[in-house]
């Protein structure tokens, strides 16, 4: 059976590395600004310093331009390790967003805690769907005190989601999870799945490399294809699908998520 079992393996690295080496992200997560106003305990952000970074209004239109080029299709959210609200020109550029990849579903990932009615108004014909993590009593709070102020029709938008009851992730060995609810993980297609470009314009290896750890490149030295389908992001992505992470990050996020 041995044999058999390394023809099967051989053969299984073979299929994922042609399908890895052609397959573009279908979700992209890029930072207008670094900033958060809350520190969330599941959150690296509670222990860590970020330095605060806005990524420049002509480089974020530049990255929806090629994503448009790209034909891309998948979704969009305003997000890494901020609060999007916190960006004054939130609604400018989600406008650039609309115009550059109007097939896509934009997410927006908030603790609703700077929500207003006004706000909301502003905001609503750019975005698909507002996900509000109530990990942090001040969003739960924030969601209690504003959504009877929005129009009915925000219920519709508006969803609601309790990290436990995904499944939290320990950021790469960022932060410590004190015993949630962690389902165990051997294998990893997040680095397959996600773009993630913080506010400075690198890329990130997954949306859990909150210190930087793991950077595939710039989007204002690179373009995205450059960068996607580099040889050191091709031999991560498969290492990761594989469940054979090399990084740091990996290690620590994956030995911890199986403990």
């Amino acid at each position: 059976m041995k044999p058999l079992r390394r023809l099967f393996d051989r053969s299984r690295e073979a299929w994922c590395r042609r399908m890895l080496d052609t397959r573009l992200f279908i979700h992209v997560e890029m930072e207008p600004a670094s900033a958060c106003n809350l520190r969330c305990e599941t959150c690296p952000n509670s222990i860590h310093e970020r330095p605060r970074v806005e990524m420049p209004f002509d480089l974020w239109e530049r990255v929806l331009r090629e994503l448009s080029s790209l034909g891309y299709t998948g979704t969009f959210s305003p997000h890494f390790y901020n609060e999007p609200l916190m960006d004054e020109r939130l609604e400018e550029r989600l406008a650039l967003v609309r115009r550059w990849i109007p097939r896509s579903a934009v997410l927006l990932f908030t603790n609703f805690t700077l929500m207003t009615p006004e706000r909301y108004q502003s905001l609503e014909r750019f975005v698909d769907s507002m996900v509000v993590t109530l990990d942090a009593p001040e969003s739960r709070l924030a969601l209690d005190r504003t959504m009877p102020l929005l129009p009915s029709r925000a219920r519709e938008k508006i969803q609601q989601r309790w990290l436990d009851e995904l499944g939290v992730f320990n950021r790469g060995g960022a932060v410590t999870l004190r015993g949630r609810h962690v389902e165990p993980v051997t294998r990893c297609r997040l680095p397959a799945d996600y773009l993630v470009i913080s506010a400075s314009g690198n890329v990130h290896l997954c949306y859990n490399d909150f210190h930087g750890r793991a950077v595939m490149g710039n989007v204002g030295d690179e373009t995205i294809r450059e960068i996607w389908f580099s040889e050191r992001f091709r031999k991560a992505r498969l290492e990761c699908f594989l469940g054979r992470c090399s990084s740091d990050i990996c290690r620590a996020c994956l030995s911890d998520r199986a403990a």
